[in-house]
């Protein structure tokens, strides 16, 4: 029988790739490194936005530590609810206090000065469709707390 490789027997090639392969196993699991243990605590938060009494889809909701490093962000769904992450998906944020940015952004497109039949060139002009003052953590006036215990549910509304 030939061989799996020209100069190493069957036998000896097997032991190769399964010795390889645990070493691939045992060394990926349970490994730390320094981004994952310098990590705070996070606790699962979550919350709503509404604009005009309806419910904000599609919004990007920042939230700034007022002390700390780490911004859990979140998404809105067509419902206006978003899930905090921090670290991984849907982890929530570190506790503490926070002032709240939520933006929402539509892009027109539009075809530049190099747009040609050969060549589509376009450009993104964005459009914010929320007061800009809840854009910036300098501005906004939405605040949550996240605790190491009880609900970290937050219901923002904005005005105009």
């Amino acid at each position: 029988m030939p061989s799996a490789t020209p100069g190493i027997p069957r036998r000896r090639f097997q032991l190769l790739v399964m010795s390889g392969w645990l070493l691939a196993v045992v060394g990926c699991s349970g490994r730390s490194d320094k981004w994952s243990d310098a990590r705070p605590p996070v606790y699962k938060a979550s919350g709503k936005v509404m604009y005009q009494g309806k419910p904000l889809e599609k919004a990007l909701v920042l939230y700034h530590p007022v002390n700390g490093e780490d911004a859990p962000y979140g998404e809105t769904d067509a419902e206006g609810n978003f899930v905090l992450t921090t670290f991984d998906e849907h982890d929530g944020g570190p506790a503490g206090s926070y002032k709240v940015a939520v933006t929402k952004i539509e892009y027109e497109v539009k075809p530049t000065a190099f747009d040609s039949p050969e060549e589509k060139a376009v450009a993104r002009i964005p459009k914010h469709l929320l007061p800009a003052k809840y854009s910036q953590k300098e501005s906004t006036d939405l605040t949550a707390e996240i605790k190491a215990d009880g609900d970290n549910t937050a219901v923002f509304e904005i005005a105009d």
